[in-house]
């Protein structure tokens, strides 16, 4: 059906081929996700945790619509393309905004199980899409398929008004009484609020007032290691999206059917949820570095061996099969800790009015 779109809305003049629209429609995504994560930043600090959410969630549901409107009733390239740029702000958006929420909002004691659970949410969405996307199932049903993120986004921007703000937050600001209110809420009646919200009152104290420029990250040694160890753990999560998005075809190249290849990273997906599962159980008690440096050390060797094994598949039928075992090992060890922990574990290496800037 894509095909079409080349044919409608001047996509043929403008695109020419199909491969070339398909590479931008890609592209995009870390284009508007990169817009999407300055936004946050700016949102996060003045508006909230939970206004950054609601802009965010406010943007899928919008670009949601779009994707489904440039496809049904008539093919719609260029709606298309924005829809992807829509959605990728959006996501880099509620991306940051969750990974904070996760690192402020619940008890110390549990917040590295809970915040595993940012590559979770990820994951199952991931396996979701994946595995509906085959064609056996609504892969080639487009607009059916396009329909049900609308609908789930639309679930989840009104969920959103029902929670409340980080407590860490309303602290920052002054307002005790909404932060007793949401502590409540997040860590129930078993907790004082009084006493959590005077200890986060005690450890805001030393931020009142207090400016943070950018270079201070590059200036001050323990500001310019955390940076550096942040981008190097999150350096090894970039690998996920193009596999996400290319490995059935670069299953394919190799030699595998194309169901078989469908449903092995359907495979994948599932073993990247089961992945983030692990980790919320043994975070706490293994600690952050031996399981992302366990995790990492395993994630790579995945993909070297799957390089290797892809270079020789054409002459070794059993190649092509271990290529399949090497996505399954890539996208559970990426769960259990490079995804997951890449991503917050700049937040725990700086203090509490530097966290959204490092988020």
């Amino acid at each position: 059906m894509w095909h079409c779109l080349l044919q409608d809305d001047g996509g043929a003049e403008l695109f020419g081929s199909f491969d070339l629209f398909w590479n931008v429609y890609l592209n995009l995504w870390f284009l508007g996700f990169f817009i999407g994560l300055w936004k946050a930043r700016w949102l996060t600090d003045t508006r909230g945790r939970k206004s950054a959410f609601v802009c965010g969630c406010m943007l899928n549901v919008l670009g949601s619509g779009m994707r489904f409107f440039s496809i049904c009733p008539h093919p719609i390239p260029s709606l298309f393309l924005l829809s992807r740029l829509v959605n990728a702000i959006a996501t880099g958006t509620t991306y940051q905004a969750l990974i904070l929420y996760l690192q402020e909002a619940p008890p110390s004691a549990c917040r590295g199980a809970i915040s595993v659970l940012n590559g979770f949410t990820y994951s199952f969405v991931s396996l979701l899409g994946i595995t509906l996307g085959n064609r056996s199932l609504l892969g080639s049903h487009l607009p059916i398929l396009s329909a049900i993120p609308v609908i789930v986004c639309f679930i989840l921007f009104v969920a959103i008004f029902f929670i409340p703000e980080t407590p860490k937050y309303l602290v920052l600001k002054g307002r005790s009484e909404e932060a007793k209110r949401s502590v409540l809420f997040f860590h129930g009646k078993t907790v004082s609020p009084d006493f959590t919200v005077k200890a986060l009152e005690v450890e805001a104290s030393s931020c009142q007032n207090v400016k943070i420029p950018l270079i201070d990250f590059i200036r001050k040694k323990h500001l310019r290691v955390a940076l550096v160890l942040s981008v190097i753990a999150l350096q090894q999560t970039v690998s996920l999206w193009p596999i996400l998005m290319s490995s059935s075809f670069l299953l394919k190249e190799i030699g595998v059917s194309e169901e078989l290849a469908e449903w092995a990273s359907s495979v994948m997906a599932l073993s990247y949820a089961f992945g983030t599962l692990t980790s919320a159980f043994i975070i706490d008690k293994a600690g952050r570095r031996p399981l992302l440096l366990t995790s990492t050390i395993f994630n790579i060797l995945a993909l070297i061996v799957y390089s290797i094994l892809a270079m020789f598949s054409k002459s070794v039928l059993a190649f092509k099969y271990a290529c399949l075992f090497c996505f399954v090992v890539y996208g559970f060890t990426y769960g259990s800790g490079v995804g997951p922990i890449g991503r917050f574990i700049s937040t725990e290496l700086t203090r509490i009015e530097m966290t959204s800037s490092n988020a």
